[in-house]
């Protein structure tokens, strides 16, 4: 990824997180995890009662570009759960 990608990348984390209205959380609800794997990084949003929590995204690092798509959704879990 080039620092064209780069910025780009940000630009668009910067407009999610800035645009969208995130809801507080209810600890006695479920919640509903996405997450998007791709080559170059991973995008996880934490979602209930179809409201948005939160969201992650994270640029891979060059080993884990190596993963399978599958241990790749699997990390974007492992991160979710650091993260929050």
């Amino acid at each position: 990824m080039n620092d064209f990608h780069t910025q780009a990348f940000t630009k668009l984390k910067t407009a999610l997180i800035n645009t969208t209205a995130l809801s507080p959380p209810d600890p006695t609800k479920n919640y509903i995890i996405f997450t998007d794997a791709s080559f170059q990084g991973l995008g996880i949003a934490l979602v209930q009662n179809n409201k948005p929590i939160a969201f992650a995204l994270k640029l891979l690092k060059p080993a884990e570009k190596n993963y399978t798509i599958i241990k790749l959704e699997a990390l974007a879990l492992v991160y979710l759960l650091k993260q929050f």
